[in-house]
């Protein structure tokens, strides 16, 4: 690149270039920061995409994206390049550069500075003249500070010149600009009460106008030209430039059309009716220059004009000259003495209407009004394009009953088509006018006839053209009309291919590499082929690839396919193919569409992005699978999308719709973002789990989620999902977050391990085929959410590795459904740019998670006081929180930290409860309680209960085996005589449907509890009847017997018993026998 062009290209992406030194948020149309030239709070500090500049309100510097570096960094104009060059990784340096004239660049920029100020000026002037902008309003034009044409007003008389000299504007840099005429050492403004349109080249630098007469004298108008241009000057060719491209040339990107209108009115309608890929060029006729010009962006035309004589020549002159260049070319055609400017707005229009006659009981119909849109008005003109070669033929098929005529009308059409290279394009041309037309030969012969004129001569020197004999003798074959030929006998070259091959890139990979090449056959047309290494090694293999692209054919040896191979592995660069998405080990994040790394980068048509040195190949955009719609399926929705709401604002919205939930799920986000570096800390990495009723909110909360990465994929249902497609779902990506849908406490055990898994990173093993059948485990490198409608409670373990946000609300308010809505419409632009500003802190999280890690502990601490919480769950909110804590000061979120800890212990403590409640040792004493409650379980025969100073236990069955626990305070005491318990808790969960522990598995758990106090020999209980349930009675007495028991403290205990009272069990007394005994005995009381 040369230097003009490196210049273009960092003052052509300042947003990006700015970018890199500070912090840019996007405001509508514009970015803002706080300006890194001044002490501020509030942002005054704005850049302008459309117009490439920077200003700052607060003090004033403005300019270019050069001018920002050289006042930020401290350096002259060189350095300033070279810094700039340097970030948008740009290969320049001065000392490589052709030579450079820097004192005509300067004095270029002081006419752009000249011509900038005017047009601030007679934005000014507009404003406040009543006339003028009486005559702007008029048309149905708005006046706005925002005004991206910065339409303004020259005033009558030299009031610009005054002006200017007031300002210590030179007069010779206005002459130059032309805005000032001289003569005889007399000076005048050259506008003069007009209309002002700044002409801004691609950059948005202006630097020329046009003006519209306001002048309504008639005699006057006469003599004064309706539309006056800039004259050319050092920095403005009439003929160079287009209007408003610097503001279209997003739009005709992204939608890849441009369209073209007569006058700098219909392209401002054009615009305010949001069709922001519309331009004129500075006049009527278009030139060839214009037309290479809007090549760089897209070659699909449609020109919009009047249908009067003036407006069908201008669509024929401007018609052929974009054909010419190869532009397929449209037409509107708008009805006689319409333009863009009147037709293109708001109409109240007249339609039949019904209505119901109350005299005649009857339906009837009449007349009413209804008002259309400008945008809808150009939806339906839109719908009339008509390609212009059709359009032509169509328009004079009557005049084509005269032969001479019509032969000639053929001849010229058919020079035309010859302008398009593919040959395929020519025949369907040829087919659609020869219907319209005929005869077809006609048209075959005269657009046989312009192809050969056009077809370069080439002179045969020798049988080896176009190349030199030294190539020829070291390769072994040469090229030539798109064909390949390779020495055959007597080294007489012999053509083996209809086709040339070009080397694009070799994709790097120890089981799976591939090669991608360019194809292109003698008839011109062009494929894009993917090539297994493998299939490169076997002759068949690789005729079956080639003649699958359709008229490709190899009909050279073996011998001749590895001399080709030898030239193209000597020219193939190597690129890595991106096998997941997201956070790459290089240092950078990989979408399906372009790669991150401080700026994104769009893969190219073949599907490769470079960063570094490096280049990486990212199938899912490749031109190669462009009909394939069934492949890629993830990849082609994990694509940046660039939204215009800043964080702060939609975490706003997003926490107005989902609540508190909504700010525990936006700190699970920014965790899955840098989850390598959590996982670096904590080794696991929690499973956000939203559960509650249908239409809760939690699956439009997960999926919300799932914007900040793209569009929408789909959600697979744990139930009938495989485990393999599981896995590979949870395995698409690296720190970006996925959602599993449907959980269900009945879920099958497999399925219910796999969640587990996904806590400590791992996913599904298998046996790799590829790689000497070793076992792999596929790895989960992303936040995982799991949805459903049940609190997973089945399994403890798992829950324990959740962290749990519950959604009960299932009715809402207008306004609350209203919030709902503008949330959904903002996702679907797309949020992807919120995930690049976060990205940028990747550096300063890394370097302070750890401390916020110990910070955030300690505050969680201080928030639970005495209160104990497993460990695991502990640690679950604690990774999550402290991601929000590292990053809240950087990002300016809209909540308290305080506030948001508060949050996070309050919901800790609630899953902690409900863990408890629900492990192995919590659903024994739920059976317990349940069988307490039912009267299946007896006081006194099965348990007993008391409060007490005081207890007498044995620890063996021995009398001096005697001990006495004694307690300051009382303490509530639960003893349980296990002979009966475990059968009925056993039998009552498998009612249940779920499966016992084992008792010796329950009696260990028992004995490790906090609750337990210790397990006491021959402990006096009822005898129990098995078959009634009821203390036993033998000669009218109520037995009793004697047995081990484990007693516990039942405050501990999550048991709902009545206690009894010390006095209320004084007589209760140890039995010494093991024999039932009638219940008599009172003495040898434990207390």
């Amino acid at each position: 690149m040369d230097v003009k062009q490196v210049i273009e290209r960092i003052n052509d992406d300042i947003v990006e270039v700015v970018g890199n030194f500070i912090e840019l948020k996007r405001n509508g149309r514009l970015y803002k920061a706080c300006c890194p030239f001044h002490g501020e709070k509030t942002p005054s500090f704005t850049v302008t995409p459309e117009r490439n500049m920077f200003k700052c309100f607060g003090c004033s510097e403005g300019g270019d994206a050069i001018r920002f570096i050289e006042k930020h960094e401290g350096v002259d104009f060189k350095e300033a390049v070279e810094i700039g060059a340097k970030k948008l990784h740009l290969d320049f340096s001065w000392h490589n550069a052709k030579p450079f004239n820097q004192e005509e660049y300067n004095h270029h920029q002081s006419l752009k500075i000249v011509s900038s100020k005017a047009a601030e000026f007679f934005r000014e002037n507009l404003k406040n003249d009543k006339a003028a902008l009486a005559y702007f309003t008029s048309r149905g034009f708005e006046y706005s500070d925002d005004d991206t044409f910065m339409t303004g007003y020259a005033p009558d008389g030299n009031v610009l010149l005054k002006w200017a000299t007031k300002n210590g504007i030179k007069k010779n840099l206005l002459i130059e600009a032309g805005l000032v005429k001289s003569d005889n050492g007399r000076e005048w403004d050259f506008f003069r009460n007009r209309l002002m349109f700044p002409i801004c080249n691609k950059s948005g630098e202006v630097i020329a106008f046009t003006g519209r007469t306001l002048e309504t004298d008639a005699e006057k108008l006469k003599k004064t030209p309706k539309y006056l241009n800039t004259p050319d000057t050092p920095i403005f060719t009439k003929g160079n430039e287009l209007y408003a491209l610097n503001l279209a040339r997003p739009s005709i990107r992204k939608y890849d059309r441009a369209y073209l209108v007569e006058g700098n009115t219909d392209v401002k309608r054009l615009h305010e009716t949001r069709v922001f890929n519309t331009i004129t060029p500075c006049g009527t006729a278009l030139t060839v220059e214009q037309a290479l010009l809007l090549k760089t962006y897209t070659n699909k035309v449609t020109l919009i004009y009047d249908g009067d004589d003036a407006g069908r020549k201008a669509i024929r002159k401007n018609a052929e000259i974009l054909i010419k260049q190869q532009f397929h070319v449209s037409v509107i055609l708008l009805n006689d003495g319409d333009d863009p400017d009147s037709v293109f707005v708001e109409t109240e229009r007249e339609i039949e209407v019904e209505t119901f006659d109350e005299k005649a009981q009857k339906k009837v119909k009449g007349k009413g009004f209804e008002t259309v849109p400008a945008e809808k008005i150009f939806e339906e003109y839109n719908e009339t394009a008509e390609d212009y070669i059709v359009f032509k033929i169509k328009q004079e098929e009557k005049k084509t009953r005269n032969p001479v005529y019509k032969s000639e009308l053929i001849k010229d059409t058919a020079a035309l088509i010859s302008y398009y290279d593919d040959p395929s394009k020519q025949e369907v041309y040829v087919e659609f006018v020869s219907g319209i037309i005929k005869p077809k030969k006609a048209w075959q012969d005269a657009l046989k006839t312009f192809v050969a004129e056009k077809a370069p001569v080439i002179e045969k020197k020798s049988r080896i053209p176009k190349i030199s004999m030294e190539d020829y003798m070291e390769w072994g074959f040469y090229s030539d009309k798109n064909c390949l030929w390779f020495r055959g006998r007597k080294d007489d070259p012999e053509k083996k291919s209809n086709f040339t091959m070009s080397p694009l890139f070799h994709i790097e990979s120890t089981v799976n590499a591939k090669r991608l090449y360019e194809l292109k056959n003698m008839h011109g047309i062009t494929r894009v082929l993917e090539v297994p290494q493998k299939d490169l090694v076997s002759l068949s293999a690789f005729r079956v690839r080639i003649e699958s692209l359709g008229n490709f054919l190899w009909t050279g040896s073996e011998a001749d396919l590895n001399v080709l191979k030898a030239w193209l592995y000597e020219k193939t660069q190597s690129c890595k193919e991106i096998a997941q998405m997201g956070w790459q080990k290089e240092g950078f994040f990989a979408w399906g569409n372009g790669i991150y790394n401080g700026k994104f980068t769009e893969v190219d048509k073949y599907g490769i992005a470079r960063h570094g040195e490096n280049n990486y190949y990212i199938p899912a955009k490749s031109s190669i699978y462009q009909q394939e719609e069934n492949l890629f399926e993830f990849e082609r929705k994990f694509i940046h999308m660039e939204g215009n709401i800043t964080l702060r604002e939609y975490v706003k919205k997003f926490t107005r719709v989902f609540g508190d939930n909504g700010k525990i799920a936006i700190c699970f986000y920014m965790a899955s973002l840098f989850r390598d570096v959590v996982v670096r800390r904590f080794e696991k990495f929690p499973v956000m789990n939203l559960f509650g009723p249908k239409g809760a909110g939690k699956n439009a909360c997960a999926e919300a989620l799932l914007h900040f990465f793209g569009l929408r994929p789909k959600v697979p249902n744990l139930h009938n999902t495989s485990k393999a497609a599981l896995a590979d779902h949870v395995a698409t990506t690296a720190n970006a977050i996925c959602v599993l849908d449907e959980y269900r406490n009945d879920l099958e055990m497999e399925k219910r391990e796999f969640l587990k898994g996904l806590w400590d990173g791992t996913g599904r093993t298998r046996m790799n085929m590829d790689k000497d059948k070793k076992k792999e485990t596929t790895s989960v490198d992303q936040g995982v959410i799991v949805c459903g409608q049940q609190m997973a409670t089945a399994d403890i373990a798992l829950f324990s590795r959740f962290i749990v946000l519950s959604f009960t609300q299932t009715e809402y308010s207008d306004t609350e459904k209203r919030n709902f809505e503008e949330l959904e419409e903002i996702n679907k632009r797309g949020l992807t740019h919120i995930t690049h500003q976060v990205l940028k802190h990747r550096q300063y999280f890394s370097d302070n998670y750890k401390q916020k890690v110990n910070e955030c502990a300690d505050d969680f601490r201080k928030e639970l006081g005495d209160t104990v919480v497993e460990t695991r769950i502990f640690n679950n909110w604690l990774c999550v929180l402290a991601a929000y804590a590292t990053l809240e000061e950087e990002l300016e979120l809209p909540w308290d930290y305080t506030e948001t800890i508060h949050l996070a212990v309050k919901l800790m403590l609630t899953q902690n409860a409900e863990t408890k409640k629900n492990d192995d040792l919590g659903s024994f004493w739920k059976a317990v309680q349940f069988l307490i409650s039912s009267n299946i379980l007896l006081e006194g025969g099965d348990y007993k209960t008391a409060f007490t100073d005081k207890v007498t236990w044995r620890k063996g069955i021995q009398t001096k085996d005697k001990e006495q626990v004694k307690w300051l305070e009382g303490k509530n005491v639960f003893w349980l005589n296990m002979q009966r318990v475990f059968n009925l808790y056993k039998r009552q969960v498998l009612g249940e449907g779920d499966k016992p522990l084992p008792e010796s598995t329950v009696e260990y758990y028992l004995k490790n509890s906090k609750a337990f106090l210790f397990e006491t020999k021959k402990e006096s209980f009822k005898k129990i009847d098995p078959k009634t349930g009821l203390q036993e009675v033998r000669d009218d007495k109520k037995m009793r017997t004697s047995t081990t028991a484990l007693v516990f403290d039942m405050d501990l205990l999550n048991l709902n018993v009545a206690i009894d009272d010390e006095d209320e069990v004084k007589d209760i007394k140890v039995v010494e026998d093991t024999e039932p005994k009638a219940d008599t005995d009172t003495t040898d009381m434990p207390f």
